[in-house]
């Protein structure tokens, strides 16, 4: 027996040179002294895993596995196969890979040594005949004993990949993924990287609040200047928008554009969220830092020009739709908002231009946006340049293509009333407006013009005074109606005040000075439209 130990410390003296080659950088002399190593000691498994491990390495998996092959009988230590797999991965054999893989498994291989060697085979599932059941082996992985939370978390993306690929998985994933995902969590992550993955693991599951809890939990830990952190705040956006909470999402969003302010959707999505809470200015800023990003982001000229409409800053906001027309071309929208921009300008003229020229373009292109407000608006602007039958055919298709729509229902019945026409059809149009609407003093003053029209001023005076306590501010207009409708019923004294008023908030209409004086004749005299 004396030569046992000889040998072996021959072995170990080889294995020894070896090392030091390789070392020095001197591969060809270190396999040459690993291989005296091997011959000295034959038997011996530990030596001839450290070999293979180290042929592995020099990219010689031909040479480890047949160094492994002797001893996969009656070897029970998990190294063996998990070194076979990994020599089976290097010669593109997945099949075999994942043999080795289940067999390391059985002989009890933690998961965070199984893991790695096993996602190359995963990634090509196209790659392994049917019966190698990569699915199931991923299952049995999720329920084994002593797992660790980041590989549960590899193994659980794995899963889900694979579950798509799989019809008669799909059904039973979620459960599997939230099983999954509750073992995690029992086992405490720590990381922002593994408090990541358990948030897309509870989302993979449908478990949106979890979800939110967990990308909180790794935007609380993640460092500010890590690529995960973007991730994370982009994440959570998402699903505080999807979920309807508009200031958790704002407050998340800033973050982000902080840590990516190149990010042209973060300004795009903040200025929405601006807008839609009723704060324009706000997000004029936001649509301007993304158009100076992407001066072709089509949809921002558009929302640019909104805000600053809502800020009475119609100049600007034809100014906007100009350099839309240079960056993106001629739209119904760039259109259409210039028509609303050059309206609240009071430039009704121009505004018709542009309205027309929508309709033109919506005719051709996007017969959709040949819509009630756009005839709306083009109703609006013929009676104001002085074109009413061009109005009353816009107001006629805005109700036509919306019955109910009463702005039209209002704005038509008023022209019609201040010009004595169509008296009956105005107060059924006027009416509509009025139940749409019942507390819109506009609409009450209008009922009280066009029954005042028809000669039934008793009935229209408690309608002009409900308009009176309604309107937001001093309205010189309805002032004027209400004296008209005062004097008609003998009221001369109540009539005179109120044409008094509207002259204070008109001083420069002559029609209503007139009426002032001694012998006043003109009551009922035009006025404008609302």
């Amino acid at each position: 027996m004396a030569g046992a130990p000889r040998a072996q410390m021959e072995a170990d003296a080889r294995f020894a040179e070896g090392v030091l080659y390789e070392t020095q950088g001197d591969i060809p002399r270190a396999v040459a002294a690993f291989r005296s190593a091997l011959e000295a000691a034959p038997g011996d498994e530990e030596l001839a895993r450290e070999v293979a491990r180290r042929f592995l390495r020099y990219q010689q998996p031909g040479a480890a596995l047949a160094i492994l092959q002797p001893f996969s009988t009656n070897s029970t230590h998990y190294e063996l196969p998990l070194l076979q797999a990994e020599g089976h991965l290097l010669q593109n054999r997945p099949t075999e890979a994942l043999t080795a893989l289940r067999e390391a498994h059985k002989r009890g291989a933690p998961l965070a040594a199984l893991v790695p060697l096993l996602l190359p085979v995963l990634q090509r599932p196209d790659a392994l005949p049917a019966e190698a059941r990569p699915l199931a082996f991923v299952r049995e992985l999720l329920d084994a004993p002593h797992a660790d939370a980041e590989s549960l978390l590899v193994l659980a993306d794995a899963y889900a990949r694979l579950t798509t690929l799989d019809p008669a998985e799909r059904s039973q994933s979620a459960e599997v993924l939230a099983r999954t995902a509750r073992r995690v969590e029992s086992l405490n992550p720590a990381t922002p990287e593994q408090q990541f993955g358990l948030a897309e693991l509870h989302l993979r599951s449908g478990a949106v609040e979890q979800a939110i809890r967990w990308y909180e939990q790794a935007r609380a830990a993640v460092p500010e200047a890590s690529p995960l952190r973007r991730l994370v705040l982009a994440r959570l956006a998402d699903l505080y928008l999807q979920t309807g909470r508009a200031e958790p999402a704002r407050e998340v969003l800033e973050d982000l554009s902080k840590a990516d302010p190149m990010n042209v959707q973060v300004h795009f999505v903040l200025a929405n969220l601006a807008l839609e809470a009723g704060r324009p200015a706000e997000a004029v800023d936001a649509y301007r830092r993304a158009l100076t990003l992407n001066p072709k982001l089509e949809a921002a000229y558009y929302n640019l020009a909104q805000a600053l409409l809502a800020l009475q800053q119609p100049q600007q906001a034809l100014a906007t739709m100009e350099s839309a027309r240079t960056n993106i071309g001629r739209t119904f929208l760039v259109e259409y908002l210039s028509g609303l921009a050059a309206s609240q300008m009071r430039d009704y003229a121009t505004a018709r231009k542009h309205f027309l020229a929508a309709e033109v373009l919506a005719s051709t292109s996007e017969t959709n946006r040949l819509n009630a407000a756009l005839y709306f608006q083009l109703g609006v602007t013929a009676e104001r340049t002085g074109d009413i039958p061009a109005a009353v055919r816009a107001f006629e298709q805005c109700l036509k293509l919306d019955p109910k729509f009463h702005p039209a229902q209002n704005y038509l019945g008023y022209m019609w009333a201040e010009r004595g026409e169509n008296l009956d059809r105005a107060h059924q149009l006027i009416e509509q407006a009025v139940q749409a609407d019942p507390h819109n003093s506009a609409y009450l003053d209008s009922m009280a013009w066009v029954l005042f029209q028809l000669g039934r001023p008793a009935e229209a005076l408690p309608w002009m005074e409900q308009a009176l306590a309604t309107m937001d501010e001093p309205d010189p207009t309805m002032y004027d109606h209400y004296g008209d409708i005062l004097a008609a019923l003998g009221r001369t004294n109540e009539a005179r005040q109120a044409w008094q008023r509207a002259l204070e908030l008109d001083p420069n209409n002559e029609t209503i000075r007139r009426k002032l004086q001694p012998d006043p004749s003109a009551a009922g005299s035009a006025h404008p439209a609302p």
